[in-house]
């Protein structure tokens, strides 16, 4: 018996992932800045900047977008994950921002989930970075706006 010869195997040479590939952006992407969060057992509150309503709109459906793929990878599944819905409310005040993020993040309390943090701060927030100083890799953005820089003295 001879020797043996391996054989080259034809592999596809189009398809799959690289530079320039997809559909090219129609558009500036929406402005959208996500600066406090709080994942609660079945729904999400976000602080969010937005430079108008449709800055808002795309992005928080594209957030939903992102955020879906995640979980579903994680939980190795598809679908929908998120009801295409969400409330909006535009703070016109230092007070309003103030309270707004007070209740965003002691909300774990009103949602029963002493047991995640019986004390202190929920752990599935942004209530960390309150403190922390923001780095790059952050999952919070520092506020542009005066409104939302200036909430705590108000």
């Amino acid at each position: 018996m001879g020797a043996r010869k391996q054989l080259p195997l034809p592999l596809k040479t189009w398809g799959g992932k690289r530079k320039g590939a997809g559909r090219p952006p129609t558009g500036a992407k929406p402005a959208l800045r996500v600066i406090h969060y709080s994942v609660q057992g079945n729904h999400l509150h976000l602080l969010v900047e937005a430079d108008g309503a449709q800055s808002l709109a795309r992005g928080v459906q594209g957030l939903c977008v992102r955020l879906a793929r995640a979980l579903n990878r994680v939980a190795r599944r598809h679908g929908g994950v998120f009801a295409e819905r969400y409330h909006a409310h535009v703070l016109a005040s230092r007070r309003e921002v103030a309270r707004a993020l007070r209740y965003l993040l002691e909300n774990f309390r009103h949602h029963l989930r002493e047991d995640v943090a019986p004390r202190g701060e929920d752990p599935c927030s942004s209530a960390a970075w309150l403190t922390l100083p923001l780095t790059d890799d952050a999952p919070v953005l520092r506020p542009r706006t005066w409104l939302l820089r200036h909430a705590r003295d108000g």
